[in-house]
């Protein structure tokens, strides 16, 4: 009865095991997608206008990174303007400068009491406000009076200055009416010819260059008809009014709302798709024009945009550009074709007005200050490949770069925290994040060729962090059958990572606490785990060392008990207490086989979900249910011989108190003492 319940025992662990192989069957994956193809060259886009500043829209590419084998561009549409209003005037106001726009999003999401915090720390002189070059793209008259006085310097509670050294954009005055005067200081030193196209007659324009007009000024920048006048003091006017030579105020937009613009459309049937263009040259070949697609970002359409209307002012696109080992990018050859006005069609959807525009084309504004390569961060190498259950593990070793980059990224807050940093209250830390937006691309070959399957994954887990300066094993797990039919693990010939982020931040680990707003993240477009050109993979197959150490384990085993049995059987063949019977010594031998392999099954599986299956991006690891059920097992099997050894024990006691007693009757009939 007792061998009976113990077998119950071990049968009752084996739906756990048959739950793990079916879950692992029924995992929903997505299927595998191809690889977003380079445009083909001779598409035509000579038809195409290029934007200009009547369309409200301006492009700009806010980060540059690169690693060996891939550039990627962070895109930025914005349609209106950013300005400052005040209860006078307003002003629409741009920036060449890069980290304009970075640090007016930093303080944008700041809450009330950080942001105000900061004002009065620029104030007691603790940190300084940065200072930034930017233009006026628009000029919309005052509810008081129509005098235009042109700020020297844009500000916001003097968190920045943003000094105005142009006006230069067509028509930056839309409405003329009761507007009797421009001032405009000596800090501008660029104006175009038809910044004031429009003016009605008459108009005054008060500028500081008695003498002459500045070198950067347009020849025709005056309007027919307007008066110069070059006698007046821009100080002495400015305190003779209620403003000063700083413009403050909140943030405001300005522009047509209805200006709306498709970004990239891809209808469902793929007839007439009009797909985001970049165009590009390599340093190593000028003139010669390539060209890919942007990845469709939006999940809810069938098209990128931008507009009030549709999705917001401001839309961010990465491209991603796939390179050879030894290619470069001109990042000043950059053109991007394919933005079309938006429309309604008779659905109320909007579509790309293609039937009255041709669609424009635009030189975007470069406006990163670093391009940052990967190796400014990570060194990285191939470990090995795994396979088991239907997934194969892709193994890299991740080391740290020191000095870290992080005084380059964050300047002010390592700063602030380098004394903590050196005494170790504060770390550096180094993850990588957004796991849960990243993409696999796995090339393998096939009898047609070779073949590459990007695969998305959906993780639950949002971050891995990077444990050490050296060393960090770093596993990624794909699914087979997420792949092509013709897939096989020992011809895979390449393995990389889509979309890699990179987020450094300061931690404090005695409190378990970032510092906030000390983060800063970086995307990289494609990271080469496992070279196309790798001299042989390094290839773990689970499934059959699993299977060599079961039948290596059984021969040994057996061998051990068969042996024993005879050893047993002669040693104790006249011994009534010990003499083994045969029937009863297979049973337990078998128990034994199957008790002593469940714990040794157990504890590999335990091994290989810390070593070969230690995975960082997954949703579900196969090895888990088989380390469940073994684990359970391998407790009862544990606890049974546990049990065993006890009865074992008792019953030698007992033999030999038995043995000894009749010792000691022999001794009694003899009739000595």
């Amino acid at each position: 009865m007792r061998t009976k319940t113990i077998l119950r025992s071990f049968l009752s662990v084996i739906p756990l095991i048959g739950m793990g192989f079916l879950f692992n069957s029924h995992t929903p994956c997505v299927n595998a997608q191809s690889e977003i193809k380079r445009a083909q060259s001779n598409d035509d886009f000579s038809t195409q206008l290029e934007v200009s500043a009547d369309e409200e829209l301006s492009v700009s590419v806010l980060s540059s990174t690169v690693t060996p084998t891939s550039h990627t561009f962070q895109v930025s549409f914005k349609t209106g303007g950013t300005g400052y209003q005040s209860r006078t005037k307003s002003f629409t106001v741009a920036s060449n400068d890069g980290e304009f726009y970075t640090y007016i999003n930093s303080i944008n999401e700041m809450d009330v009491d950080d942001r105000e915090a900061l004002v009065q720390k620029i104030e007691n002189g603790e940190e300084t406000a940065p200072e930034f070059t930017g233009y006026i793209t628009r000029i919309e008259k005052g509810t008081t009076d129509g005098n235009i006085i042109i700020p020297k310097v844009f500000t916001r509670n003097g968190l920045f200055n943003c000094n105005i050294e142009a006006l230069d954009v067509a028509s930056a005055i839309s409405n003329w009416d009761n507007i009797s005067s421009i001032t405009i200081p000596n800090t501008v030193k660029t104006v175009s010819s038809l910044t004031f196209e429009g003016a009605p007659s008459g108009v005054v324009f008060n500028i500081q260059s008695p003498d002459l007009v500045p070198d950067g000024w347009d020849d025709d920048w005056l309007p027919q008809g307007a008066i110069l006048n070059t006698n007046y003091d821009y100080d002495d006017l400015i305190s003779k009014r209620d403003s000063t030579a700083t413009q403050s105020g909140n943030p405001v937009s300005f522009g047509d709302p209805s200006k709306n613009y498709i970004i990239g459309y891809y209808p469902t049937n793929g007839e007439g798709a009009k797909p985001l263009i970049m165009e590009y040259e390599l340093v190593e070949q000028p003139g010669v024009k390539y060209y890919q697609e942007f990845t469709k970002t939006s999940t809810n359409a069938n098209y990128d945009s931008v507009g009030e209307q549709i999705i917001g002012r401001t839309n961010s696109i990465s491209v991603n550009i796939n390179l050879e080992e030894g290619q470069t990018v001109n990042t000043e050859s950059l053109v991007i074709y394919n933005i079309y006005p938006a429309v309604k069609d008779s659905n109320n959807n909007y579509v790309p007005d293609v039937t009255n525009s041709t669609g424009f084309y635009v030189n975007p504004v470069l406006m990163f200050k670093k391009q940052y390569n990967i190796n400014q961060f990570i060194s990285y190498e191939f470990k090995e490949v795994s396979s088991f259950a239907g997934y194969i593990g892709v193994a890299m070793n991740i080391d740290l770069v020191s000095p870290t980059i992080y005084s380059s990224l964050n300047p002010t807050y390592y700063k602030n925290n380098l004394a903590n940093i050196e005494k170790g209250v504060t770390q550096i830390r180094y993850r990588l994040t957004a796991l849960n937006s990243c993409s696999f691309k796995v090339t393998y070959q096939t009898d047609s060729g070779l073949v590459s399957d990007i695969v998305p994954i959906s993780t639950p887990v949002s971050y891995h962090k990077l444990e050490k300066q050296t060393g960090n094993n770093v596993v990624f797990l794909v699914k087979t059958s997420a792949l092509g039919e013709q897939f096989d693990v020992k011809n895979l010939v390449s393995f990389e990572m889509v979309n890699f982020f990179i987020t450094v931040d300061l931690f404090l680990p005695e409190n378990n606490a970032i510092i906030a707003r000390s983060n800063v993240t970086t995307r990289f477009g494609t990271v080469l785990i496992l070279p196309p050109n790798s001299s042989g993979i390094n290839l773990f197959d689970i499934d059959l060392t699993l299977i060599i150490f079961a039948i290596s384990y059984i021969v040994v085993y057996c061998g051990i008990a068969i042996g024993l049995y005879f050893y047993l059987k002669n040693k104790f063949k006249n011994d009534e207490f010990r003499r083994i019977k045969t029937k009863k010594y297979i049973q337990k031998a078998g128990l034994g086989l199957a008790g002593l392999g469940i714990v040794l099954y157990a504890v590999l599986f335990v091994i290989l979900r810390l070593t070969a299956f230690a995975n960082s991006v997954v949703v579900f690891n196969p090895i888990d249910p088989f380390i469940i059920g073994f684990g359970i097992a391998a407790i009862l099997a544990i606890g049974y011989f546990i049990r065993s050894l006890i009865i074992t024990i008792k019953a030698e006691k007992q033999r030999r108190t038995t043995i000894k007693l009749q010792l000691d009757k022999d001794v009694d009939d003899d009739g000595t003492h």
